[in-house]
């Protein structure tokens, strides 16, 4: 049987700061907490980080970050693009210190059609997370 294995404090953790996002609601990806937005999924807990979906400038920017990899399934085997890993050691003391959530959901809000969506270039308006 499958089973699943995350952080359970960073889940708390997310759904604190994710609920600051409108419209944004949680739910399920495969048995590991996620998070969407407009019914598009735009971040999801495993194992000690959060996978996310950027828009494919953002992802190769963060990827320059230490704490940011690649994302990928069954150790390696199945690489998800435009998604990258953020390893909880990189997040320091706070989890809101990171725009990495905001390049997210607003990349969800594009891919959804959704006014208020952003590319890397921000040619539309996007929100901001305010620390909590």
């Amino acid at each position: 049987m499958f089973n699943p294995q995350f952080d359970e404090s960073l889940r708390t953790q997310l759904d604190e700061l994710f609920q600051l996002l409108p419209g944004v609601l949680s739910g399920d990806f495969s048995g590991y907490p996620a998070w969407f937005v407009n019914g598009t999924l735009f971040a999801f807990l495993e194992g000690n980080g959060v996978a996310v979906r950027l828009d494919r400038k953002d992802a190769l920017v963060w990827l320059l970050d230490p704490g940011v990899k690649p994302f990928s399934l069954f150790d390696g085997k199945f690489r998800m693009t435009e998604w990258v890993q953020v390893f909880r050691d990189r997040f320091g003391r706070s989890l809101s210190d990171s725009c990495i959530w905001e390049s997210a959901y607003n990349y969800a809000l594009l891919r959804a059609g959704v006014e208020g969506g952003q590319d890397s270039q921000g040619e539309a308006s996007g929100t901001q997370i305010v620390a909590i």
